[in-house]
């Protein structure tokens, strides 16, 4: 590519220079300082730049080097301007994808800190500490705590003793519910009446889970044990307030 190609025709642009040997004896007559005088007044009259910049007051050689350099593209952009903006709001909007992506990981790694602590815990059956079971489940109940608190936001993992007979009136929760039994016998039911005959027995090993809001009773055939997880803050809400322990006290 020649001289005139690159600065009066642009990147990729044939001049008409090139086939003309007359306007080629007439280029060659400027000296390095009209050729820079030229590219000032240019880039003065069509890019809008100020002639006092600092880029005006360096070497003459210099200064066209580096004029030789921009020049095309500017002229490119000058008579392409759609192209181009059409790839600058591209690359712009991929900006943009990248630093929601970078703020959304952020935020799921901050999130992630605050709900699973660092901490890991192991847990043989003599480590396991019983107490009273909760104010909104009759009594008679045992729970041990192994994870987390359901009574604040994130996960939880905790184990309830049953009596045999132990019976949990119809009720609801208003996040999933899940149930693994470790022992014994854990009958399920769904509706808001409590009624045996229509219920699913669960041996151990089984696992469960009930989607919110779905309203279900259960009752323990024999000292039973059932493992409950889920995400906190946990709630129970009794389908008929008369059968909240709570409203009892």
């Amino acid at each position: 590519m020649s001289l005139t190609e690159g600065v009066r025709g642009g990147f990729g642009h044939k001049s008409a220079a090139d086939e003309n040997p007359h306007e080629l004896k007439i280029l060659s007559r400027y000296t390095p300082g009209r050729i820079c005088s030229i590219l000032r007044a240019t880039l003065v009259s069509s890019y809008g730049l100020d002639n006092s910049q600092s880029e005006f007051k360096s070497p003459p050689t210099l200064w066209l080097r580096r004029s030789l350099i921009v020049l095309p593209f500017l002229d490119l952009i000058r008579r392409e301007p759609t192209f181009y903006l059409t790839r600058i709001r591209a690359i712009q909007r991929q900006i943009a994808v990248v630093v929601a992506l970078t703020i959304a990981l952020g935020a799921l790694v901050i999130v992630q800190s605050t709900t699973h602590p660092q901490e890991h815990g192991f847990f043989q059956l003599a480590d396991i500490k019983w107490i009273d079971g909760p104010a909104s489940l009759p009594k008679g109940a045992k729970v041990a705590l192994l994870e987390g608190n359901p009574t604040q936001e994130g996960p939880f993992t905790m184990r309830l003793q049953l009596a045999d007979g132990f019976k949990i009136p119809p009720h609801w929760h208003p996040a999933v519910e899940h149930v693994t039994v470790i022992s014994g016998t854990f009958n399920f039911g769904m509706g808001e009446k409590f009624d045996t005959s229509s219920g699913r027995a669960l041996t151990a090993d089984s696992f469960a889970f009930m989607p919110p809001g779905m309203r279900h009773f259960a009752w323990a055939k024999g000292e039973t044990v059932v493992q409950v997880h889920g995400m906190g803050p946990w709630k129970i809400n009794y389908v008929n307030s008369a059968d909240d322990p709570r409203n009892k006290n």
